[in-house]
């Protein structure tokens, strides 16, 4: 109950229904509140929140049903949030069992005999050797340039990855996407 002082400073449930209540209990659709004197609610709570509270008080079974199927649609949503959760485990455990090797430990690559391709060579005549030089280190730090992988696991190892299609090491299998960038 609210102190009789504190009354004259705010609106009360019981001064809120002696003017809106006969409104309220018709389940008029727009509420005319011109009747009230604009004060703040006692409660804390906006005009539309204690309305809503009235209206939930006079019909207690709609007030039920509107919580079930609030209840309804929370369930439905954690149920697609745990099906999401599934689905995402299930990839990641897929994708790595295809970064692991068949049979389960680590082996070293195994290599593939070299093929020879001829390279056109352009013609050099505004270039210097100095921007040459950094093709070769760049050809020359992969070891392992001539291998084939089993898994990007390998390859990563070996650190040949990424591997693009077209050089050595490139296999359809290490390339999930089939963008032409395997183990990326």
């Amino acid at each position: 109950m609210v102190p009789a002082t504190a009354s004259a400073r705010c609106l009360t449930e019981a001064k809120i229904d002696a003017a809106l209540g006969e409104q309220i209990r018709a389940d008029v659709p727009f509420i005319d509140r011109s009747t009230l004197p604009d004060l703040p609610l006692c409660s804390g709570l906006t005009l539309g929140q204690q309305v809503q509270r009235m209206r939930a008080a006079l019909h207690p079974e709609e007030q039920r049903q509107r919580e079930e199927e609030q209840a309804r649609l929370i369930e439905q949503e954690n149920a697609a949030a745990r099906s999401r959760e599934a689905q995402a485990a299930a990839q990641r455990a897929q994708a790595a069992a295809l970064d692991e090797p068949a049979d389960g430990g680590w082996a070293a690559p195994t290599p593939v005999a070299a093929i020879a391709v001829p390279v056109p060579r352009r013609a050099s005549a505004g270039r210097t050797k100095a921007k040459a030089a950094p093709a070769k280190r760049k050809a020359s730090s992969r070891s392992s340039s001539h291998a084939s992988y089993r898994s990007c696991r390998e390859a990563r190892a070996a650190g040949a990855a990424p591997v693009y299609r077209g050089s050595p090491g490139y296999a359809p299998h290490l390339d999930r996407d089939n963008d032409g960038v395997a183990c990326e």
